[in-house]
């Protein structure tokens, strides 16, 4: 599948089968919408206030670690393959779906920043992001990984949003970035 964003007066596809970017020449017809829903950020630490708090629910625990594992075997495969793993274990959760915008999924936000910030290596943002959406469906049906692209200089990132809220990113890093993907839509 291919999917385009517009960056900097360039467009760029992403072509998920071939596991590659590229930038589309000027001349195409390709049309893209350029307008970005505004992104707001989660106070991702505030509920971490004392150290009782540092330690989470036992079975956040488990589910962030069972997440981590996944992901990290993943690593090495294609995008278009870790993409599919992901659609493939969202049919299997069950959500409880917290409120998206809700003190609840806030606190899951922070203890995820929590845990993620304890890793020895740390993931690249696909990983993180692949991790980050099997520990977040099991709360929520809101959650979205996205993929953005910029360009000059070519970058790619992907971060996780819930109803347009940043779960496991900066604001400043993302909203520098055009969306090209969007999973689930």
């Amino acid at each position: 599948m291919k999917f385009y964003a517009w960056s900097n007066g360039h467009v760029i596809e992403f072509d998920s089968d071939a596991n590659r970017y590229s930038l589309v020449d000027p001349e195409s017809s390709v049309q893209l919408v350029r307008g970005r829903p505004e992104i707001s950020t989660m106070a991702l630490r505030q509920v971490l206030r004392s150290p009782k708090e540092l330690l989470p629910p036992i079975q956040n625990l488990a589910d962030f670690l069972n997440a981590s594992c996944i992901a990290a075997r993943m690593r090495k495969s294609s995008i278009a393959e870790q993409l599919k793993v992901i659609e493939k274990r969202a049919r299997r959760f069950n959500p409880t779906d917290i409120e998206s915008t809700g003190p609840a999924l806030t606190e899951l936000a922070a203890v995820y920043q929590h845990l993620r910030s304890l890793r020895v290596r740390q993931p690249l943002c696909l990983e993180d992001s692949v991790a980050g959406y099997q520990f977040f469906r099991r709360h929520t049906s809101a959650v979205q990984l996205v993929i953005g692209v910029r360009y000059p200089p070519f970058r790619a990132h992907a971060w996780l949003e819930a109803d347009g809220v940043l779960l496991n990113d900066r604001k400043e890093t993302v909203e520098t970035m055009s969306e090209i993907y969007r999973w689930p839509r």
